[in-house]
């Protein structure tokens, strides 16, 4: 059983949360153990681990990011590739290399500019990401696999991100 059905819900990246909130609770207290107490101990294990799944359940639709990993995983077969810089980053992430070996205010200013640009992409790909999560759940199945390809360039923006971060001093 996924998370989705859980919650008798269809497999999307954009839900109402408040729905889902509110569903949870109703679970909750249809499931909760105190309520099997006296049909035994087998009644009571049984409602805890549908609490169990309940939880997991919430936990991970509830958090945009992990419901994202959860649609793509129930909906995309297709083998995970090695994730890499893109092409319009690589050029400066090398001339950055190059100026951090020489150091000085060129390092900075350069480092400071690779920033800005790196920020920029990793803006650019989320608003991406969104636009795929709607068409997916608009009914284009193929989008999922492009938020797939996406997302793997995303988790490296991130890397990249947090090595800046330690070059610059600020992670």
């Amino acid at each position: 059983m996924n998370h989705f059905e859980v919650f008798e819900l269809p497999i999307r990246f954009g839900i109402d949360e408040a729905a889902l909130q509110k569903r949870f609770y109703e679970l909750s207290r249809e499931n909760h153990p105190d309520r099997f107490a006296g049909q035994g101990p087998l009644a009571v294990q049984a409602s805890l681990e549908k609490m169990s799944r309940v939880n997991q359940a919430y936990t991970v639709l509830k958090d945009r990011r992990s419901r994202r990993a959860h649609v793509l995983g129930l909906v995309v077969s297709e083998p995970k590739q090695k994730a890499a810089i893109p092409l319009e980053l690589a050029e400066s992430w090398f001339e950055l290399q190059d100026a951090l070996l020489e150091g000085g205010m060129e390092a900075k200013i350069r480092l400071a500019a690779f920033r800005i640009q790196l920020e920029t992409f990793r803006n650019d790909c989320e608003s991406e990401a969104e636009r795929l999560e709607r068409a997916f759940d608009q009914g284009e199945a193929p989008a999922a696999v492009q938020l797939a390809r996406l997302l793997r360039e995303q988790t490296y923006l991130e890397s990249l991100s947090r090595d800046l971060d330690s070059k610059m001093g600020t992670g």
